[in-house]
């Protein structure tokens, strides 16, 4: 009996193009986030690892997904400088916004050492963060010594 197929090939072949898995049914396994202070911005690197899924069992008290092949996306994301807050012992604090041009070298001095202070693994800390989102309200907060730096998307 003839077939519509090439010799060799069945409706079975499991590498034929009507047999690839279709890129609407994967999901989400993991998402991982690294974050880089550099370049007057905190970068964001947001790994997101796909599965594709290729079979959904209903089990007695649960559902019972089976997933192939994984696959990942990386996308990275910037977070630009919005303001440098000098932390003063016994005093007020002092906020200097990014859009102001007179506190350019206070602004150099502040980034730089948050930024060699976080590559090195010194005292910088991440004081608050909430990573980028679709609302585009992610921001970082970084401080070293006197200086909390603020990154926002």
């Amino acid at each position: 009996m003839a077939s519509n197929y090439p010799p060799g090939v069945s409706a079975n072949t499991r590498n034929a193009p009507w047999n690839q898995p279709d890129p609407a049914d994967r999901e989400v396994v993991d998402v991982e986030d690294e974050l880089i202070l550099e370049d007057e911005a905190a970068i964001f690197y947001r790994t997101t690892y796909l599965a594709y899924v290729v079979g959904v069992h209903q089990g007695y008290r649960e559902t019972i997904t089976e997933y192939g092949p994984e696959d990942s996306e990386t996308e990275a994301i910037r977070l630009d400088v919005d303001r440098v807050i000098v932390r003063r012992e016994g005093q007020s604090d002092i906020t200097y916004l990014a859009s102001s041009d007179d506190f350019e070298y206070l602004f150099d001095t502040a980034i730089n050492e948050v930024e060699v202070a976080f590559m090195n693994d010194e005292i910088a800390t991440i004081v608050d963060c909430d990573p980028p989102n679709n609302r585009d309200d992610g921001f970082v907060s970084a401080k070293a010594n006197e200086y909390e730096v603020w990154y926002t998307q």
